[in-house]
């Protein structure tokens, strides 16, 4: 079976999909724990505060690892345009290779959300301003160490997809480092045009040819 890889359009298009679908899941969880919040219990708001970052950690692993080895490569947006991931031997893809292809991508998100949920608490939050309150060093270096982490993801993925753009057989560094790609979801059928020589017997009506090792003898 061959596949063709696909196009820089297809996964672009497809990536920013499942970012929208990511991002509403993010901003809804949130925006629901914080309507929910109780202003005389802290405790209760505590684990409210807390339940919307278990809950995208749980999300994001699930949508960016676990949805595509279930549906054989694919994501939302991939079957939306319908392509998918397969590994270099062309067969369903494996969760192995699915984590492979979230080493910069997904656990980078991952960590910032476990980061952030070890270090801020409810009352960090200004209710006013909705801005952090970093009192300590140790909150200074996790927000810095935030930030750092969002700036990486962001970086591996506009080098990611500029390498896709600028290389011919539109693969990724994400692809090349997963030994896997992202292709068109059709098998390309190639019909072999050349006719497979035969050899067949046939009567030789010519003069037979007499054959001396001494040239004496002629």
């Amino acid at each position: 079976m061959l596949y063709k890889n696909s196009n820089f359009w297809k996964r672009l298009l497809s990536n920013l999909i499942d970012l929208t679908i990511i991002l509403s899941f993010f901003f809804g969880s949130f925006l629901i724990a914080w309507n929910t919040k109780n202003e005389t219990r802290w405790i209760k708001n505590e684990i409210i505060f807390i339940t919307p970052f278990i809950l995208n950690i749980i999300f994001i692993s699930f949508y960016w690892i676990f949805l595509p080895w279930l549906t054989n490569g694919k994501t939302i947006g991939m079957m939306i345009f319908k392509i998918k991931i397969i590994n270099s031997s062309k067969t369903r893809i494996k969760l192995i290779t699915m984590i492979k292809r979230n080493y910069l991508l997904t656990f980078p998100l991952l960590f910032v959300l476990i980061l952030f949920i070890s270090s801020v608490y409810y009352y960090h939050i200004d209710e006013n301003s909705f801005s952090i309150k970093t009192d300590y060093f140790w909150q200074q270096f996790v927000y810095k160490s935030v930030i750092s982490l969002n700036n990486i993801f962001l970086f591996v993925n506009t080098i990611g997809f500029l390498y896709i753009f600028l290389n011919d057989k539109r693969i990724s560094l994400i692809d090349l480092v997963s030994d896997s790609r992202i292709v068109d979801d059709k098998v390309i059928f190639i019909q072999n045009s050349q006719k497979e020589n035969k050899l067949l017997p046939f009567y030789n009506h010519k003069k037979e040819f007499e054959f001396y090792n001494d040239f004496d003898q002629i």
